[in-house]
């Protein structure tokens, strides 16, 4: 018992001592730049499981996938938009020619602009999105695309990632052959070219992943 009371006692004071421990300046700096610091618990398991299904959803395996989904997304919000303004002409055709003003805001709350799902809302768009699964696979291809921005970039900087692109899985084909293994599409420094490489890159993933998110 008497060896339990000095246990608990020794722990009670290295928690006062931690409770009242000065914060150092890496403590500060730390506390400056948490993003998370104002979010209750809900709140940043949501945004952890965004980041890392964001973070997943850069693995180019999935590349083609996600430029279908998104593909679908804007063909579902065309329909919403098509919905909504025949929803509207038709409230319109309706109300009789003295209608006041609280129909004509209800007219205006039925307007396409109005619907929260729709990107080019008026107000915030990830504001007014009601579906998680569409927000997050919005956000997902956003920072699927911005993953492979680099031939967007100013050619000065294109041409300095492209080379550490290609070093990189040139690396990688210099470990699968040491590893008795065939070298993956695009390793082989003997073979590989760096425009032909980047030409294809740009034709087929690259400019239609761009168009789709530009549309």
């Amino acid at each position: 018992n008497n060896e339990s009371n000095s246990s608990n006692n020794n722990s009670s004071s290295s928690i006062r001592k931690n409770k009242t421990k000065k914060p150092s300046a890496k403590d500060k700096i730390m506390s400056s730049i948490n993003i998370l610091a104002g979010m209750n618990d809900d709140q940043i398991t949501t945004v952890r499981r965004w980041i890392i299904q964001g973070v997943l959803c850069t693995d180019m395996s999935k590349h083609f996938q996600s430029v279908n989904e998104m593909k679908g997304m804007l063909v579902r919000w065309q329909q919403i938009r098509e919905e909504q303004q025949h929803q509207a002409q038709t409230q319109s055709q309706q109300q009789p020619l003295g209608h006041d003003a609280e129909t004509c805001k209800e007219q205006d709350d039925l307007a396409p602009d109005s619907d929260p799902s729709l990107p080019n809302s008026s107000s915030n768009s990830s504001s007014r999105m009601k579906d998680p699964a569409m927000l997050q696979s919005f956000l997902n291809y956003v920072l699927h695309v911005a993953d492979i921005s680099n031939p967007a970039k100013p050619k000065s900087l294109a041409v300095r990632w492209t080379d550490r692109c290609l070093q990189e899985l040139f690396h990688q084909g210099d470990v699968e052959a040491a590893n008795g293994l065939a070298k993956s599409p695009l390793c082989d420094r003997s073979t590989t070219s760096r425009p032909k490489s980047q030409i294809g890159f740009l034709q087929f993933v690259v400019q239609p992943a761009y168009q789709v998110l530009c549309s």
